[in-house]
């Protein structure tokens, strides 16, 4: 009862009581930590040196206070993004710099940044070739070498490649500044044709799966319509690009990269993306979970067999056979679960992404429509 007698009388009201939670739990969330100072790693440009040192950037998850921080280069202190592009500009070609973060040290090698020039001549050029070669019913693997002619090149040497590494002042709270704070560059985009509703979710999906590739974490993808003709607009379509603290040369070099996407079986690329893939199914009828398997209870969730179909082209289909005509067939359960030795591997911007099972119903044939399946939980 004194206890009771204790707590003020407007901490006794349940309104007040629960407002003070809130802005606890708020407190919690955003993290404020104004003595958080310094520089992080924003973003690592894909195939720098950075990169290949196994400098990663932050995930989309990842909380702003809890991103790398930069300590040093070599033996020079880094507080500040200026201090950080100053150092970059004493640096060389072809040497080895020492990276310090509050995680790890990172030894990076610098590289040259190059032109390649075509030149108006060719050249044979001798290489080895990897095949298969089955003797009396046992394949083994040999090597050969072929000569083919190209065009003749020149590679130019015209200074310092960048390391890679997009920086920012350290956050002081969770709190994740858009355009209006933090400024950065928005693209605006139109489809080359009308585009259904769902044909531009799934267009929206692509893309923010390939860019996240590049690990931006501060990015929006979005999209918009004119007003149709009849209210007084144009009716067109457009898909908007937010990213945060970036520069517009940054979002120009990563939205204007062709996107890479192939399919690889034992490291042998079969089928590219554009010619080689001449459809794939995106409706209900011919993709999703595949309705002769369904899902089973593995006992630590569900797993599920999924199956899509696409078309190939004559030459893709073609390659596909000669891939597969020599792998052995792994049995499974039924006729119908037999499968290749070796899986179809899918890249896109040269990260594996997904790898499928080949059904023993493909070895060696050449078919331009295949229905790909996989499981996953």
């Amino acid at each position: 009862m004194t206890t009771m007698n204790a707590i003020p009388p407007l901490l006794k009201n349940w309104k007040v009581a629960t407002l003070i939670i809130l802005l606890i739990l708020s407190i919690i969330i955003i993290a404020p930590r104004p003595w958080n100072d310094g520089i992080v790693i924003r973003s690592i440009i894909k195939d720098s040196a950075a990169y290949e040192s196994g400098i990663r950037g932050p995930l989309p998850t990842t909380k702003p206070v809890s991103r790398e921080h930069i300590l040093a280069i070599d033996s020079r202190e880094i507080k500040t993004v200026e201090e950080f592009n100053v150092a970059l500009q004493s640096l060389e070609p072809n040497t080895t710099i020492l990276l310090k973060t509050n995680k790890a040290l990172y030894p990076i090698t610098t590289k040259w940044k190059t032109e390649t020039i075509t030149l108006n001549e060719t050249e044979e050029i001798t290489k080895e070739e990897t095949y298969n070669e089955t003797i009396n019913g046992t394949t083994t693997e040999q090597k050969r070498n072929i000569t083919i002619t190209q065009q003749k090149t020149k590679t130019n040497y015209i200074g310092l490649e960048p390391l890679g590494i997009k920086v920012e002042q350290a956050s002081t709270t969770n709190i994740k500044k858009g355009l209006d704070l933090q400024g950065g560059t928005r693209v605006l985009l139109q489809p080359e044709e009308q585009l259904q509703p769902q044909d531009m979710d799934i267009l929206i999906n692509n893309m923010q799966q390939r860019l996240n590739v590049y690990g931006l974490t501060d990015l929006t993808i979005k999209s918009s319509q004119d007003l149709p003709t009849y209210l007084g607009g144009t009716g067109k379509q457009y898909i908007i690009i937010e990213i945060a603290g970036a520069t517009e040369e940054e979002v120009k070099d990563i939205v204007a990269r062709q996107g890479k996407f192939e399919a690889t079986i034992a490291n042998n690329t079969v089928f590219k993306g554009g010619n080689d893939v001449t459809y794939v199914c995106r409706t209900s009828d011919c993709s999703g979970i595949d309705p002769n398997r369904g899902c089973v209870n593995t006992g630590a969730g569900y797993a599920c067999s999924f199956r899509f179909s696409i078309s190939l082209s004559q030459e893709a289909s073609a390659r596909q056979a000669e891939q597969t005509k020599n792998l052995k067939i792994i049995p499974g359960t039924t006729a119908d679960d037999s499968y290749l030795e070796h899986p179809l591997e899918l890249y896109l911007d040269n990260e594996k992404v997904d790898t499928l099972q080949i059904s023993s119903e493909l070895k060696g044939r050449k078919v331009t429509d295949i229905t790909i399946s996989g499981s996953g939980q």
